[in-house]
């Protein structure tokens, strides 16, 4: 989910862009992203196309504290958002990870259907609730 969050996130700043990403296979993960998108700019160049997005960890830490099961304080402190924001980029998030689990190979899409799940609980679940 943390991974996946820098490829639906857009801060509202680049100040906000600039944050603490967990460390481990999270950080490893976001370095392939980036390293994968420096080669696809690379190839939008070469065909004079450009459809890519940016790369933007600033809701990285936040989901990750989310998912991990923190409370909504902690992951609203580790991605300095306000709750509404914080609200807002999950469903975001949960919504696109659903559409990987509904397209990647099995392995993958039950990690992109258990991270969506895992960010579907207490305030955002129930915000998803209030809306349909």
């Amino acid at each position: 989910a943390a991974a996946a969050s820098a490829l639906v996130f857009e801060s509202r700043t680049p100040e906000d862009a600039i944050v603490q990403v967990p460390d481990g296979r999270v950080r490893q993960v976001l370095a392939a992203q980036t390293l994968l998108m420096a080669r696809l700019r690379e190839l939008e160049r070469e065909h004079r196309v450009a459809f890519l997005g940016t790369l933007d960890a600033g809701f990285a830490a936040a989901a990750y504290a989310w998912v991990s099961g923190r409370p909504l304080a902690d992951a609203l402190h580790a991605g300095d958002l306000a709750a509404g924001d914080f609200v807002r980029w999950c469903k975001q998030l949960a919504d696109f990870l659903n559409q990987i689990a509904a397209a990647a190979p099995s392995d993958v899409a039950d990690a992109a259907h258990m991270a969506a799940k895992l960010i579907l609980r207490g305030v955002v679940a129930t915000s998803t609730e209030v809306e349909q």
